[in-house]
Formats: structure tokens, sequence, C-alpha cells
């Protein structure tokens, strides 16, 4: 008898511990919020030029305070019998070249986007004997 009753308290003391410990777990249980973050839109913005032969060209000056994010790059060739190649510059030197098939298109996503600071230039070159049409897509980032 001792053994069976031994086997019975050690049951009982068991299932008082596990429910105390499910009732403490659920009682306490609180997801964390994280920071209150809004869901509203940002105002995209699109810059188009047409890239020319030769020296870069400046199609965007960032007169804001506030950076400019670049978040997509399209790049699109006038004609459908060649390759268009064009390189983007920022502040005059090179931060992308993309090429794009004859009569096509081409996109470039960012992950993160690339900033473009108060004050810093965007410009476009060609390097191919066809015309060749950028358009860059990005928001202002505002700063809490």
């Amino acid at each position: 008898m001792g053994l069976l009753m031994s086997n019975f308290y050690r049951f009982l003391i068991g299932f008082l511990v596990l429910s105390f410990g499910m009732w403490h777990i659920n009682d306490g249980a609180k997801a964390f919020s994280g920071p209150q973050v809004s869901t509203g839109n940002l105002p995209v913005h699109h810059l188009h030029t047409t890239c020319t032969n030769g020296s870069p060209i400046n199609f965007f000056t960032n007169s804001n305070a506030a950076s400019f994010l670049i978040t997509e790059i399209w790049l699109g060739t006038t004609s459908s019998n060649s390759t268009g190649h064009s390189r983007l510059y920022l502040d005059g030197s090179p931060l992308v070249r993309l090429a794009v098939p004859g009569d096509e298109s081409t996109v470039l996503h960012t992950q993160s986007g690339i900033a473009v600071s108060s004050g810093q230039t965007l410009s476009c070159d060609r390097q191919s004997s066809w015309g060749v049409e950028m358009t860059v897509i990005g928001y202002y980032a505002h700063t809490p």
C-alpha cells in the first residue's frame, strides 16, 4: 500500500505543479506589440529622361531636405535592332550600368533603396548608338 500511495502523491503533486504552471503561463502571457508604425503611403515619384551619347546629362537634383530613396530603375530602348546600354551616375560617379535587349525593358529593384541626399544629382548617359530611356522610381524618406 505504501508504494501505491507514494505513486498517487507523486501524480497529485505533479498534476498540481503542472496545473499551476499552465495557469501562470496563460495568465501572464502578453505578446510584444513592437513599435507603433503607420502603414500609410509614401508618395512615389517617377523621374524620366532620355539618356544621350557622350557625357552624362543631369536629370534630377534633390532640392528637398529629405533623402530621395531609389526603389527601382527602369531602362528601355527605342530600337528593336540593338541592345541599349546606359549608366546611372550619382554626383558624377557611376552608380549602376544597365543593358536592355532591343524593343524590351529591364527593371532593377533595390532591397533597401539607394539614397540620394539633399543636394546630390542624378545623371545618365548611353553607351549604344540607339536611344535609351530611363525612369527612376522612389520616394522621399520621412525623418521621425
